[in-house]
């Protein structure tokens, strides 16, 4: 696979921008703008389900802990460094949490997004649209391609 300083292949990340960008069209067609684009907001199906495995092991055999009254601490666990393993060679990205989603057909001036995916125009705290999510899209590629 061809790659190009990250840890995602070209054709993967091609493959993954095509089918965010659909779900985009799809959202701004209904007047919805995302607004908060980032990796942590795009959930992968997994096609290699052996991966479960490592929570069952957890569940069976848990992580060192410490816990206190107020909270715990896992040990890590170490899992493979392989990505591919969790999303496969054609896992489909699914689009999720949509708390800053913004409906209608109005310019907002709010902050939104990551500040290392933030259109300009919510940096000069312009009014912003549907554009800001095309933007933070392509700043997510740009990470996968060279700094994952």
């Amino acid at each position: 696979m061809s790659r190009c300083g990250g840890s995602l292949s070209i054709d993967y990340v091609k493959d993954m921008a095509f089918r965010l960008l659909q779900a985009l069209e799809f959202l701004h067609s209904a007047q919805v703008v995302h607004a908060d684009l980032q990796p942590s907001n795009i959930l992968l199906r997994t096609q290699d389900e052996t991966i479960y495995k490592d929570g069952e092991d957890e569940l069976v055999h848990p992580s060192a802990r410490k816990i206190t009254e107020q909270s715990a601490v896992f040990e890590t666990r170490n899992l493979p460094t392989d990505i591919r393993r969790w999303i496969g060679g054609s896992s489909i990205p699914v689009l999720c949490d949509f708390g800053e989603a913004r409906s209608g057909k109005d310019e907002y001036t709010k902050h939104i997004q990551p500040a290392q995916y933030r259109a300009p125009e919510v940096f000069l705290q312009v009014a912003w649209g549907k554009s800001v999510d095309i933007w933070n899209l392509g700043c997510m590629i740009c990470a996968y391609l060279f700094s994952m």
